[in-house]
């Protein structure tokens, strides 16, 4: 017998072995099998659980009308959903911001926010530019907004030049924010507005 057909046999006579240690286990403990199943059903089931609520909170934060706005549009949306936050807020030109396309006020902190509404994770460059537009206007802190991710080097960067970065996930728990803020006076308007916004960029 060859040395491959003694290791077949061997693996067939290995599985055999084992199936028959399951078969008996399983007549031997059926409660313990049971337990089993209704330990991996309550796993399927919480996933599923976990999986619908992420759905549902993503459905709810309007996050699919932002992933189609121009770049434009996302800044303007910015701008209402930082007011309905409480930030006063005015957003500069579409050109020659010096890196900074909103510029909010609250506490007495001056916040530059450079908005980047991406297909990609947001490099660098964005760092630079909203760095840039701390010296030049004279803020307290920088943000960066994106509704995707960053790169490494972009965390990196960020770090290290003390810019704060408002990755996707974020800034969707800042609109279910909003959303959930008792609706009167101008935070009623800035729902409204924010609802506004997301309704332009879909028809």
């Amino acid at each position: 017998m060859t040395r491959q057909r003694r290791r077949r046999v061997s693996k067939k006579e290995s599985m055999g072995v084992l199936l028959l240690v399951i078969l008996l286990f399983v007549i031997r403990y059926p409660a313990l099998l049971l337990l089993g199943i209704l330990l991996l059903a309550l796993v399927v089931a919480g996933w599923i659980f976990v999986r619908s609520q992420k759905t549902s909170r993503l459905k709810r934060s309007g996050i699919g009308d932002i992933d189609k706005m121009e770049g434009v549009k996302f800044e303007q949306y910015l701008g209402v959903l930082f007011s309905a936050l409480g930030y006063k807020v005015r957003v500069t030109k579409a050109s020659g911001d010096f890196g900074a396309d909103l510029i909010l006020q609250k506490d007495g902190k001056r916040i530059l926010v450079q908005a980047k509404r991406y297909d990609k994770p947001v490099g660098v460059k964005a760092i630079q530019e909203v760095s840039t537009a701390l010296a030049y206007y004279g803020g307290s802190e920088a943000w960066v907004v994106t509704n995707n991710t960053y790169t490494s080097a972009a965390v990196s960067l960020a770090r290290s030049n003390h810019v704060s970065l408002i990755d996707r996930q974020s800034l969707i728990r800042m609109i279910l924010k909003v959303q959930k803020q008792p609706q009167r006076g101008s935070e009623a308007e800035g729902s409204d507005n924010l609802a506004e916004v997301e309704n332009e960029t879909v028809t």
